[in-house]
């Protein structure tokens, strides 16, 4: 007998457990949505303000979830918001890139990039009225490996930079991180110091206008001083008018050989941003 009462009884434990689960499934979910919904800016002011030339403009971000951006152009901003490089952006029409504009905005708390960025796109689909979906597509890619004999990447020196800083300037280059200069005269010139091979993919992906992918094998730290030619090979950079001026300087694929290294063509999946749709905003 009290085998079988006991053999009743668990059904009704554990549908009692049922319940309990399913409303602690229900609270879960409720208490993400309103965490998604949290991921807004509580104010923004947008206003029109282009750059001149092939400026991008001013972008920051800033301590108490703050957004500053100056004459920036649409397309940079959508960049930022997405994490994305140029040539991922797909199905735009032609005035984000010509586009700008002052945007002002502010959370209400300390936010992680990853934050601001959430709230930049819904900044996007609220104001700009964009609408957008991801895809990955086979694209021309390159990869960087190391050429015959191995890497030749510059021992770091000793003390010769400092530690990032965000906001202030300082008497050396911040450690870790590339400059980038680029003059029609002098070409491409780019400098760093204790930089990783991350660094270098990153600065060549958004000088070749392509995915970069490090097949290097290399792990360390290095300092780096490399020139080369502002020719039609760096498609991600804006060209001046006119004809290109004659130059002695050797191209990006001919001066990467010195670091002991090579750039390859290839293709691979490329995750890119279709945007059906995006609207200028409405006033203040």
């Amino acid at each position: 007998m009290s085998t079988r009462h006991a053999w009743r009884r668990a059904p009704q434990h554990t549908t009692c457990s049922l319940h309990l689960f399913r409303g602690y499934n229900g609270f879960v979910t409720h208490l993400i949505a309103l965490l998604l919904i949290a991921q807004v800016f509580e104010v923004a002011s947008i206003k029109p303000n282009s750059p001149g030339g092939v400026s991008t403009g001013d972008f920051r971000f800033l301590p108490g979830g703050r957004l500053s951006a100056q004459q920036v152009l649409l397309r940079f901003f959508i960049q930022n918001a997405y994490d994305l490089r140029p040539f991922q952006i797909l199905g735009a029409p032609d005035w984000i890139n010509s586009a700008g504009y002052d945007i002002e905005a502010k959370g209400d708390l300390d936010s992680t990039p990853d934050q601001m960025r959430q709230m930049m796109q819904k900044l996007l689909e609220d104001r700009f009225r964009m609408k957008a979906h991801r895809e990955t597509r086979e694209m021309p890619v390159y990869e960087l490996a190391a050429a015959k004999g191995g890497p030749k990447l510059p021992e770091p020196k000793e003390e010769s930079c400092m530690a990032p800083e965000p906001d202030g300037p300082g008497a050396a280059p911040p450690c870790g991180r590339a400059m980038v200069r680029i003059g029609r005269i002098g070409g491409v010139q780019i400098q760093g110091e204790r930089i990783g091979i991350g660094e270098l993919i990153r600065i060549f992906s958004n000088l070749l206008g392509r995915i970069v992918i490090d097949k290097t094998g290399f792990t360390g730290v290095f300092d780096l001083q490399l020139g080369f030619a502002l020719d039609d090979a760096l498609a991600g950079l804006p060209h001046p008018p006119g004809p290109p001026e004659e130059t002695s300087q050797q191209s990006i694929f001919v001066a990467v050989q010195r670091l002991g290294l090579k750039l390859e063509s290839t293709k691979g999946p490329v995750e890119v941003l279709v945007i059906e749709h995006v609207e200028k905003p409405s006033a203040n």
